[in-house]
């Protein structure tokens, strides 16, 4: 058993509650961790580097000189790779570097995360009443306040979104936290 700290949402500490690790998986896996942050950093790549080929490059397909009897080596394209100018051997092309992680691992590993917060201290829940409205700017406060603290939602309770990174970080905090209210 774990104790998390509950906070208001004025910053107060309202009481300390005993977490089962086991809702969390019980153990931290790092492994599983490592995965779920390449995936992320992989999903996050655009992925759209590309460079033209000889066969891309604007150039005639004339012979710039003829083959024999100039003294110079032989040549057949200006669009030769060996050319200034010219096209570029095995470049980047566009792809996708999207990684999928399974629903499983996706859950084990968010639950590995709070699990490894709530261990070392830095974790805690934050209490929200029925008719507060969690606004970004609150969780930021929150955030370099305290490191890392986790809001509850209750059933009633409406989430303002307005950034993507805003509504990723709600997404961490509410879903695994959501257990920890004292029944």
């Amino acid at each position: 058993m774990i104790k998390a700290p509950v906070y208001s949402m004025a910053g107060q500490l309202l009481e300390q509650i005993e977490v089962d690790e086991s809702r969390f998986g019980g153990t931290i896996h790092r492994d599983v961790l490592r995965q779920s942050i390449i995936a992320y950093e992989a999903n996050q790549r655009v992925g759209t580097a590309k460079t033209k080929t000889r066969a891309e490059v604007k150039y005639s397909g004339r012979k710039p000189w003829r083959q024999k009897h100039m003294g110079r080596a032989r040549a057949g394209t200006r669009a030769s790779p060996l050319w200034v100018g010219g096209g570029v051997t095995h470049g980047p092309v566009p792809r996708d570097h999207s990684q999928k992680l399974n629903k499983k691992m996706r859950r084990m590993a968010l639950g590995s995360a709070i699990l490894a917060k709530l261990q070392d201290g830095h974790g805690g829940v934050m209490h929200v009443s029925d008719n507060a409205m969690f606004t970004p700017p609150l969780l930021w406060e929150w955030i370099e306040g305290k490191l890392v603290v986790t809001k509850v939602a209750p059933a009633g309770a409406e989430i303002r979104r307005r950034t993507n990174i805003t509504t990723a970080i709600e997404k961490i905090l509410v879903a695994f936290m959501i257990r920890l209210l004292p029944k």
